[in-house]
């Protein structure tokens, strides 16, 4: 049994080492971070903007809050902004959001908006949320008035 059996084992563990080595290189070393985030809804949210130069509509922004962990950053726009308006987009750098205690929840974004002319009336843009992977959007309040 001395020396054969040493000389099967042997065999049998060397057999085996490229099985090993096939299992080693194809195995990630680290794996890779997962994004679990979610865009709260914020619909309820209502501006009113001044339509001309009386005074000029100007700058303003809506709120956006993610809540849970994202290892890229989630880039914030508005979308179907009215007339001559334009986005001032936001980001939200990697990182995490969890409701506190009490409930409560930490606003971690915002996204802005220029109206130099729009029609007068209420529109509804769309403030969507981005990390290159998935998109979560909600739509917002913005009306038109001569006067707010």
């Amino acid at each position: 049994m001395g020396h054969r059996h040493h000389l099967r084992k042997a065999l049998g563990v060397l057999a085996a080492l490229p099985l090993l080595l096939i299992i080693s290189v194809t195995r990630p070393a680290v794996a890779a971070p997962s994004s679990t985030w979610t865009l709260l809804d914020g619909s309820a949210q209502y501006v009113c903007r001044t339509s001309g130069n009386h005074p000029p509509g100007g700058f303003g922004y809506y709120l956006a809050t993610v809540i849970g962990e994202w290892s890229r950053p989630i880039d914030l726009a508005l979308t179907n902004l009215p007339g001559a308006s334009t986005s001032v987009d936001g980001r939200i750098y990697p990182g995490s959001n969890h409701p506190r205690d009490d409930g409560s929840t930490v606003v971690n974004g915002l996204v802005g908006y220029y109206v130099l002319s729009a029609p007068i009336g209420i529109h509804h843009p769309w403030i969507v949320a981005t990390d290159g992977t998935q998109s979560q959007s909600f739509q917002v309040t913005l009306e038109i008035k001569q006067r707010c």
